[in-house]
């Protein structure tokens, strides 16, 4: 008896390219990621451009937050970003120092201030210069601040109650945080009475207000570099550059609280 002739389905050989194509991709899908490690002051600015630049161009942004020290360090030990936004000239020379820069990649693409916060429902107006106001008004709390031994906000902060002979005074009431927004919730949660952040840190935060704000003469000038990890240009790192150089980039800077560059 002869064995009945099997047809091989019409569909197999389609379907054998498209899985062979679909291994293909797989992976160059992944290496594709593209990865912006930005300080966490520049969260809601980022954000809002990265969803800009997926609308605009397609291309998408993985944004990972933390403080610039934090996200350095990462870097240096070999954690895959393509762009880093710091928010102090400090921990991108250090990773410049490895040479770890995309070549002409780096500048600088905002600025910001520096202030005291407090809860809306304490929102009167604070006079730095008078120290007994402002120990009356931290009564027996304390001022929330970022780390000021490698947190920027921190080492700002320390600056400026230095400069205005505050830190003395101050330094041992101190609620230390490991970031600027740790700070900021702090005061929000109603646990310090004041706190030093950044101005852009208020933006869209309707239970803190600012009560007083430093003299830019008090601390080094607030800069965001942002530049390229070598070899990790691509076309999302350039359409992002050029998103940041466009009125509309800087458009959203300018509505999360920062001076656009």
């Amino acid at each position: 008896m002869a064995e009945p002739i099997r047809r091989r389905s019409p569909l197999l050989p389609a379907l054998i390219l498209f899985l062979i194509t679909w291994m293909a991709m797989a992976p160059a899908s992944a290496a594709e990621r593209t990865y912006l490690y930005a300080a966490s002051s520049l969260t809601g600015a980022m954000t809002a451009l990265a969803a800009e630049l997926e609308t605009t161009s397609g291309h998408q942004l993985i944004a990972v937050f933390g403080a610039s020290s934090t996200l350095a360090r990462q870097i240096l030990q070999g954690a895959p970003a393509h762009i880093f936004i710091s928010a102090h000239p400090l921990w991108m020379d250090k990773i410049a120092d490895k040479d770890l820069l995309e070549p002409g990649s780096r500048r600088l693409i905002a600025n910001n201030r520096l202030v005291v916060a407090a809860s809306r429902a304490d929102a009167a107006a604070l006079d730095l210069a008078n120290t007994k106001a402002l120990l009356q008004r931290l009564g027996n709390g304390r001022l929330a601040m970022a780390d000021p031994n490698h947190v920027p906000a921190g080492i700002y902060g320390k600056q400026a109650l230095q400069t205005l002979g505050l830190w003395g005074m101050l330094q041992d009431r101190l609620a230390i945080a490991s970031n600027v927004r740790i700070a900021l919730s702090y005061i929000e949660r109603g646990e310090t009475p004041l706190g030093i952040v950044y101005a852009s840190d208020l933006v869209g935060r309707p239970q803190v207000t600012a009560v007083a704000l430093f003299p830019d003469q008090s601390h080094a000038p607030i800069s965001y570099p942002m530049a390229v990890l070598r070899g990790r240009s691509n076309a999302a790192t350039k359409a992002f550059q050029q998103l940041l150089q466009s009125d509309k980039g800087r458009a959203i800077l300018t509505r999360f609280g920062f001076q656009p560059l």
